[in-house]
């Protein structure tokens, strides 16, 4: 990855990050209480009156080795510059937690863990030599050192309010956060095995959209992004009713990557195809559909293969399927041709095949397992299953399909 584009994604990764850990700290809240996305910090937990019970800082590093926090990092000491400024102000007291926190996990030895673990007169000493160590790193440079410079002023500030440092340290908190989603659905008890992957992804993505969506819209006129507990709730019951979000198992067909046309013409001469070419139909209504239909085959196979793969369902679901499939197609069959097959002219064949095959590929509605009800978005899988059947020469529309292409080569 270039230099350019690690810059580009790094903030772009930090904002993310920090909605992740806004979304997380809902789960702990209390009833009356609030989250607040940059009003006096990154992510803050109000209560009822609008104190600040918990201050959050949001470091996210992109980097393999790198992490936040670092002994004489900006993150750190303009960290610590901002809370002091804020306690002076009153905006945070000494109940205030103060949370740092970072998606990468910290070295025992660095000096923030070394906060929590001391007392605050060794620390002091700790920070003292810091300071030291920079001065005499800055005399040896022999031209810039604007960094160095930034962080040996942020340092002496902190020492020059001890009072103030001294209750963030008492009161800090470091936190280690790799898998902010992972902790989220674990949270709200929406990760269990009987959870597909796409239905956990479809609440995530849900949740997440509405707290970025929210805050930009509070933004935009000129609003504090304050969220309540209630909220929360109010979203977490909309959400978990959602049959669409709590049923999922498939990803919608526009979720999918596109098909490269190079693919989609290697399936002009399958069977499947064939079928659909061969009805007497309007040119365009055909073409459209012959192209829809090697759409939803291709898209079939592939989510077939990701779920079989991610393990939510097994092959054998699948086949179960295709057998319902088969059987619904084999209803209907008898219900259009009525009449024994040598009783029908070339045209009335040609008109029983246009209506079987708009009757499966339109109307009929199958679930899958039972409980799951296709809708728009994912009825390719449907469709898909019914386009290999007729593939596989397993079912047709012409009602003479077995007699017509078993000698078609493909």
């Amino acid at each position: 990855m270039s230099k350019a584009k690690d810059n580009a994604i790094a903030p772009s990764a930090g904002y993310i990050f920090q909605f992740e850990i806004a979304l997380l700290m809902f789960t702990d809240l209390e009833t009356n209480g609030s989250i607040s996305v940059e009003q006096v910090d990154d992510v803050a937990k109000l209560d009822e009156k609008g104190a600040i019970l918990v201050t959050t800082q949001v470091k996210h590093s992109i980097s393999v080795s790198g992490s936040a926090y670092q002994d004489t990092s900006l993150s750190l000491w303009r960290t610590m510059e901002i809370w002091i400024t804020k306690l002076e102000k009153g905006i945070f007291d000494s109940r205030t937690k103060f949370v740092c926190t970072t998606n990468k996990d910290i070295s025992e030895k660095s000096l923030i863990l070394i906060f929590t673990k001391e007392d605050f007169g060794n620390i002091v000493v700790r920070i003292e030599k810091l300071l030291e160590q920079l001065k005499l790193k800055l005399s040896s440079l022999k031209r810039g050192g604007s960094h160095v410079k930034n962080i040996i002023k942020l340092v002496e500030f902190a020492l020059s309010k001890q009072d103030l440092l001294k209750i963030i340290i008492q009161n800090l908190e470091v936190k280690t956060c790799v898998n902010p989603k992972n902790d989220f659905l674990n949270k709200i008890h929406f990760n269990s095995r009987n959870k597909t992957s796409i239905q956990k992804e479809n609440c995530y993505e849900a949740f997440y959209g509405w707290i970025v969506q929210n805050c930009m819209a509070k933004w935009k006129n000129g609003n504090e992004a304050i969220f309540s507990k209630i909220d929360f709730d109010s979203k977490y019951y909309q959400i978990i009713s959602n049959p669409s979000i709590v049923n999922a198992i498939f990803r919608a067909k526009k979720d999918l990557s596109d098909i490269d046309i190079s693919i989609i013409n290697r399936y002009r001469d399958a069977l499947f195809v064939k079928q659909i070419k061969d009805l007497v139909w309007r040119k365009d209504a055909k073409e459209k559909a012959m192209y829809d239909a090697i759409m939803d085959f291709i898209f079939s196979e592939i989510e077939l293969k990701s779920i079989i793969d991610i393990g939510d369902y097994t092959a054998k679901d699948f086949e179960d399927f295709m057998e319902m499939c088969e059987k619904k197609w084999s209803e209907w069959y008898d219900i259009i041709v009525l009449k024994e097959i040598n009783e029908y002219t070339e045209e009335e064949k040609d008109k029983l095949a246009i209506e079987l095959y708009l009757k499966i590929m339109k109307e009929i509605q199958i679930q899958f397992g039972n409980n799951y009800q296709f809708t728009d978005n994912t009825k390719y899988v449907q469709n898909g299953t019914f386009l290999k059947l007729s593939d596989n020469l397993q079912i047709g529309w012409h009602p003479e399909w077995k007699l017509k292409y078993s000698d078609y080569k493909k």
